[in-house]
């Protein structure tokens, strides 16, 4: 990710394949990172990848898996509250600009933080017999 610089293919963009590419580059990246964010969060790391998350979701308010993410990271640093502002940030962005709901992933999320539902804490995860451990 730290490699990335810029836009692709910048001699390329005007282009009808050399745009259709730069959008695929972009969409790979945005995957890339919210698969990053996934790993951070499965190792632990709620609290440091909250300011990412926040960054993120002001960066690209649409991608929905990240505003999941952000939900999960708060409400797993004990932001239970603030897990669920976000929930309405991105419900009011959607059903405002765009007429539509959440996806039914985000919903089930907001419902299982309101019921501080056991399934959403933490557990270390397993550590292979054949190797370094792994730290959260």
């Amino acid at each position: 990710m730290e490699l990335w610089r810029g836009d692709p293919l910048p001699d390329l963009i005007d282009g009808p394949v050399g745009s259709t590419e730069v959008a695929r580059l972009h969409e790979l990246r945005a995957t890339a990172e919210e698969d990053l964010v996934e790993g951070r969060l499965q190792l632990g790391d709620h609290l440091g990848v909250l300011p990412d998350l926040q960054a993120a979701v002001e960066r690209e308010p649409l991608r929905q898996r990240r505003w999941a993410q952000l939900m999960l990271a708060l409400y797993r640093s004990g932001r239970q509250v603030e897990a669920l502002r976000a929930f309405q940030r991105v419900r009011e962005l959607l059903g405002e600009e765009h007429g539509v709901e959440p996806s039914a992933e985000i919903m089930a999320l907001e419902r299982a933080i309101v019921l501080d539902a056991p399934e959403l804490q933490w557990t270390v995860p397993h550590q292979p017999t054949d190797g370094p451990p792994v730290a959260p």
